[in-house]
């Protein structure tokens, strides 16, 4: 079960760096993973709570990196980010966040403020 969570999570990042956030929609997760769209609503009931996982996986993920790369110099720490980013995208797609924030004013209230929070963690 929280497999297949993971799995629309993932999709919907790629989705949100394909389209935007405002764009994609549980259809399009649905025929991709092959799923009905009420085994989306099981896991996210909305479209705004599925956004809150997406941001809570990206924060997780940079957690991660500024963890591993703690004993870098900053200057060292930003080469190796950007060089994982080119390599993570491809330098085709759309960075997620990049993504949201340019949705910024179409996002629902409470992932604006989540958003918002989670820069503010930074």
């Amino acid at each position: 079960m929280e497999n297949r969570k993971e799995q629309i999570i993932d999709l919907a990042i790629q989705l949100i760096r394909q389209k935007g956030y405002v764009a994609f929609s549980y259809d399009d997760i649905s025929k991709q993973l092959g799923v009905t769209k009420a085994s989306i609503h099981y896991h996210f009931e909305k479209k705004e709570d599925l956004g809150a996982a997406i941001i809570d996986k990206i924060m997780e993920r940079l957690d991660r990196f500024s963890n591993s790369n703690a004993s870098k110099a900053p200057k060292e720490k930003l080469k190796v980010f950007f060089i994982d980013r080119m390599e993570r995208f491809r330098c085709f797609d759309i960075c997620p966040i990049s993504s949201l924030q340019t949705d910024f004013e179409s996002l629902p209230e409470a992932i604006q403020i989540k958003e918002l929070r989670s820069k503010s963690m930074k």
